[in-house]
C-alpha cells in the first residue's frame, strides 16, 4: 500500500526498534540497550526507503524497504494505541531513574524528528502523558484518560525541549529530504560505530540547508560511548535535551580518538 503514490503508513519498525516491541513489555528497545536493533532504527531513519548501506535482513520486521519515497512513512513512537510512550519506558525499565526515563524519552523523539519521512506526535508526550500504565483504556474512566495539565508545569524543560526539537527540523530541510534518491545521495551512516549507537552525516547542504554538514549520533546504551567520527570543528546544535541552533557552548575538536557520547543521548554536530 505504501508504494502508491500519496499513501504512507506507519513504520513499526522504527517505533518497536526504538522503543521495544509494544506488546512484549520487558523489551526496552534500542534506547533502553537493547542490543541487535540498529538496523531497524536505521530503516526509519531513512523512511523505510532502499537505501545502499541498510541490511535489511537485519531489521525486525520488514526484510526490504517498502517506501518508494519518504512521503509515504509515517515515523513515531507512541499513538493513540497501546500505552503511551512514558508508560512503556517506564514498564520496559523498571530499574531506571526519573531522569533516565526522560532521557530515554528525549532520545526516542529526537530520533523520530532527525529521521526522513513524516514525523508523528501524539499529544501528551510533550509533557510525559502517563495513562498510570493503561495499555488499551477505551473503556476507563477520565481520571485515566484525561489531560493532566499539571505536567506541563512539572516538566516544562521537556515541554521546551520539544518545542525546540520541532523548530529545528521546521528549520533545516536536511532532516525532510523530498525523495529517495535525495537521501541516498546525502545521507551516509557512519561505519564502524560500536553496538548500541548509530550515527549518520547529512552532506553537501542537503535539501538546500545553510548547514553543510549534519552529523547525528544517537547512544542507546545506558553508559557513555565513544564514537569515531570524521576529524574537524563541529559546532554542538543538540546534546541530550539541550538545543540551541547557534551552539551549545564551545566548538568540539573531533579527532582520532572520536566523540564520546553521554549514556541514552542525542549529539547532533554541525559544520
Amino acid at each position: 500500500m505504501a508504494r502508491l503514490p500519496r499513501i504512507a503508513a506507519f513504520g513499526d519498525e522504527l517505533r518497536d526498534g526504538v522503543k521495544g516491541h509494544y506488546a512484549h513489555h520487558a523489551e526496552a528497545g534500542f534506547v533502553g540497550g537493547q542490543p541487535g536493533l540498529e538496523e531497524s532504527v536505521k530503516f526509519g531513519i531513512v523512511a523505510a526507503t532502499p537505501h545502499p548501506q541498510l541490511n535489511y535482513a537485519k531489521v525486525n520486521y520488514s526484510k526490504g524497504p517498502w517506501a518508494s519515497q519518504p512521503g509515504q512513512s509515517l515515523n513515531y513512537v507512541a499513538c493513540h494505541d497501546d500505552r503511551v510512550l512514558w508508560d512503556k519506558l517506564t514498564i520496559a525499565n523498571p530499574t531506571a531513574s526519573e531522569a533516565e526515563l526522560i532521557q530515554m524519552d528525549a532520545l526516542c523523539n529526537t530520533i523520530v524528528f532527525t529521521s526522513q519521512g513524516v514525523p508523528f506526535l501524539p499529544v501528551g508526550d510533550e509533557f510525559l502523558r502517563t495513562k498510570k500504565g493503561a495499555s488499551n483504556s477505551y473503556n476507563l474512566p477520565d481520571s485515566v484518560n484525561q489531560f493532566d495539565w499539571g505536567r506541563k508545569a512539572q516538566y516544562r524543560a521537556v515541554f521546551t525541549f520539544y518545542r525546540q526539537l520541532l523548530a529545528l527540523r521546521k528549520a533545516h530541510p536536511a532532516f525532510r529530504l523530498p525523495s529517495q534518491e535525495l537521501i541516498a545521495q546525502h545521507l551516509e551512516f557512519l561505519p564502524a560505530l560500536p553496538a548500541g549507537t548509530i550515527g549518520y552525516q547529512l552532506k553537501n547542504h542537503a535539501g538546500g540547508d545553510a548547514w553543510a554538514t549534519i552529523t547525528v549520533l544517537f547512544n542507546g546504551l545506558r553508559q557513555p560511548a565513544t564514537v569515531p567520527v570524521p576529524a574537524g570543528s563541529y559546532k554542538v546544535v543538540v546534546r541530550g535535551l539541550e538545543i540551541n541552533q547557534s551552539g551549545l557552548g564551545e566548538p568540539l575538536a573531533a579527532g582520532a580518538a572520536g566523540v564520546l557520547l553521554a549514556p541514552t543521548s542525542a549529539l547532533v554536530l554541525v559544520q
